[in-house]
C-alpha cells in the first residue's frame, strides 16, 4: 500500500527502488503531492509531541497496577514464568514484563491516535470553504486563488472554493462576469452557469446570464460550451447566446465591444443598431428608455461613449439619428 510506501520514505528505510517509487508516485499528480504533504505532516507532528511527552511512565505503571489489582497493591500482576530444559535442568529464569510490553503498546497507540485526530483537524483546516462574492448597485474585482481575476457587473454573484483542488478549477456564476484565466494545461477552468458548463484553459471572455438567456462572449482564446447533449468551441470573436427554454447552441460573431462597458466603463458602437445600445444603455444606468417607433431600431451607430451622463448620450444620439426624445417621468421615449 502507498501509505506503508510513505512511512519508509519518511523513516529514510527505503531502498533505493522503493524510494525512486515513492518519489515518482508524489511527483504523478497534484493531488498525490496534496495527500504526501499532508501525511507528512500528520507524521512529523505526531513525533513530535511523542518525543516532547513529560508523562512519569514510572508512576503511570504504578497507578496501573493498583488498579488493576488493588488487594496487593498490584505486585500480582507481575509474574515469573519458569522454564526448563529437555534433560529437566532449570537453566534459565525468563521475566515477562508486562510493563513494556503495555507501555510500547501504548506508545504506538498514542502516535496513532494523534495522527488520526491530527488527519481529521488539518483536514477541516485544509478542505477549500466556499466563498461567495456578490454586488449590488457597483462593479466588483475578484481575484481567483489561481491568480485569475473576475470583474463582476452590477447585480451579479460568484461563488468559489478557497483553494482549488484535483483536476480542475470550478466556479459558479450569477448575473454577469469578465473573466480573465490565468492558464494551466492540467487545470481547466469551468464555469457553470444555469445548466451550462464553460471550459477554458487560459483566456478572457464574458458571460452574461439573464432569466430568458446566457450570453457568452470570447475576447481571446478558445471556450468549450457543454449542456443538453450540445457542445460548442468558441473563439475570439464569437458568441452564442442560449436561450433556456430552446438550450439550443448557436455560434455568430461579436460585432461590437458593447459587452465590456462595465469594465471598460465605455460604450463602443460599430455600427451597432440602437435597440443594442439602448438595451445596454438601460442596463448600465438602470434606466427606462423605449424605442417608440419601431422603425428606428435597427438604425447603425458608430461612436463611443465615456462615461458621460445619460442625457448628454440621449441627445448625442437623437442628433446623429435624427429622431426626438420625449420623457414621461423617469421614462425617456425615442421616436
Amino acid at each position: 500500500m502507498i501509505d506503508e510506501l510513505l512511512v519508509k520514505f519518511l523513516l529514510g528505510e527505503c531502498t533505493p527502488k522503493e524510494a525512486m517509487a515513492a518519489m515518482d508516485w508524489i511527483e504523478e499528480s497534484d493531488a498525490n503531492r496534496s495527500y504526501y504533504d499532508h501525511f507528512s505532516l500528520i507524521w512529523t507532528k505526531s513525533r513530535e509531541i511523542a518525543a516532547s511527552s513529560k508523562v512519569d511512565e514510572n508512576a503511570a505503571w504504578e497507578r496501573f497496577l493498583r488498579k488493576v489489582n488493588p488487594a496487593d497493591g498490584g505486585n500480582a500482576a507481575v509474574k515469573k514464568e519458569w522454564t526448563r530444559a529437555e534433560d529437566g535442568e532449570r537453566s534459565k529464569i525468563v521475566r515477562i514484563s508486562e510493563r513494556n510490553f503495555l507501555f510500547r503498546a501504548a506508545a504506538v497507540l498514542a502516535v496513532i491516535i494523534t495522527g488520526l485526530m491530527g488527519y481529521f483537524a488539518f483536514e477541516r483546516l485544509l478542505k477549500p470553504e466556499d466563498i461567495q462574492v456578490a454586488t449590488t448597485n457597483n462593479t466588483g474585482k475578484t481575484e481567483l486563488p489561481d491568480g485569475s481575476n473576475i470583474i463582476l457587473n452590477k447585480h451579479s454573484a460568484l461563488s468559489y472554493p478557497s483553494r482549488f483542488r484535483g483536476n480542475s478549477r470550478q466556479v459558479k456564476l450569477k448575473g454577469e462576469g469578465f473573466f480573465s484565466i490565468k492558464p494551466n494545461k492540467d487545470k481547466p477552468f469551468i464555469v457553470t452557469v444555469n445548466d451550462f458548463t464553460v471550459t477554458v484553459l487560459g483566456t478572457s471572455f464574458n458571460i452574461r446570464e439573464t432569466p430568458d438567456s446566457t450570453v457568452i462572449v470570447v475576447e481571446t482564446g478558445i471556450v468549450r460550451v457543454n449542456g443538453k447533449g450540445s457542445q460548442l468551441a468558441l473563439r475570439a470573436g464569437e458568441k452564442t447566446t442560449i436561450h433556456h427554454r430552446e438550450g439550443v447552441l448557436k455560434k455568430e460573431k461579436q460585432p461590437d465591444q458593447l459587452y465590456n462597458y462595465y469594465r471598460t466603463k465605455t460604450f463602443t458602437c460599430d455600427n451597432t443598431p440602437l435597440w443594442k445600445l439602448v438595451e445596454v444603455l438601460n442596463q448600465a444606468y438602470g434606466a427606462n428608455i423605449i424605442i417608440g417607433n419601431p422603425s428606428i431600431r435597427n438604425l447603425p451607430l458608430t461612436t463611443t461613449f465615456n462615461e458621460e451622463p445619460l442625457n448628454k448620450i440621449l441627445n448625442i444620439i437623437t442628433q446623429t439619428l435624427d429622431i426626438s426624445l420625449q420623457q414621461q417621468g423617469d421614462k425617456f421615449i425615442l421616436q
